[in-house]
């Protein structure tokens, strides 16, 4: 059965949430890195979040 993201009614920072059949687990955010290109008038942004993993699965 696949895995389905957490829809929170506050919403919450720094993580990722994931529930799974009735127990939700928390990813904590671990770093975030931004590159951005800026051209004339266009510009591309990156963002790179990686999460911290806590349980043996």
């Amino acid at each position: 059965m696949p895995t389905h993201a957490l829809l929170c009614s506050k919403p919450l920072l720094g993580g990722l949430y994931v529930k799974e059949e009735e127990e939700n687990s928390v990813f904590p955010l671990k770093h975030t890195e931004v590159y951005a290109k800026i051209t004339g008038h266009l510009s591309r942004v990156e963002v790179t979040q990686t999460f911290d993993n806590p349980y043996q699965e």
